[in-house]
């Protein structure tokens, strides 16, 4: 018996807001198998996942490290009517960095701040609180991947390149006034 078929049998709401729940419930429980047949099954029956639905979708995807699959869900609500809003960027910037995708965490940081989106407390922790100063060139790694170089990129990029690196030796913390 589908999900589907026990919540029409127990007279649940068949709802994209009731999906969402189990989506997020399966995901948090690390059952990404389920939280994607229900994703894909909830469409199959006419129920168009919103942005809230993606996102919660997509935070599942990037905690079980399936940051293509996170990628492509991305990709397509770009490509449909419903586009990212502030949250679903701030959820790949973090996925990206736990997933250790520097490089196309600070792309999505910069397309979220093109957009007018800002950082949620979570991500700004990433950029803000990690102080860190690692033994590589910062700004030439940055020229050699075609990023941009503003404060910005360089604070993002040296906390969590020293945040994937923690524990290392080539990472120190400064401390600033």
């Amino acid at each position: 018996m589908t999900l589907f078929q026990c919540m029409e049998e127990k007279k649940l709401p068949l709802d994209i807001v009731t999906c969402s729940i189990f989506i997020e419930g399966m995901c948090k429980a690390g059952n990404l198998a389920a939280a994607k047949e229900l994703f894909l099954e909830s469409s199959l029956r006419g129920l168009q996942p919103n942005v809230r639905t993606c996102t919660i979708m997509i935070n599942g995807l990037l905690s079980g490290g399936l940051v293509g699959e996170a990628l492509t869900l991305f990709g397509e609500m770009e490509e449909s009517v419903r586009l990212p809003n502030s949250c679903m960027y701030n959820t790949m910037v973090r996925g990206l960095v736990c997933n250790r995708k520097i490089l196309r965490a600070v792309e999505y940081k910069n397309e979220m701040v093109a957009r007018g989106f800002c950082a949620d407390a979570s991500t700004a922790e990433l950029f803000v609180h990690r102080q860190f100063f690692a033994t590589i060139d910062p700004k030439g790694f940055m020229r050699k991947h075609g990023l941009e170089i503003m404060t910005s990129n360089y604070i993002f990029l040296i906390s969590q390149l020293c945040f994937s690196l923690a524990g290392a030796s080539c990472c120190r913390v400064i401390h600033h006034r």
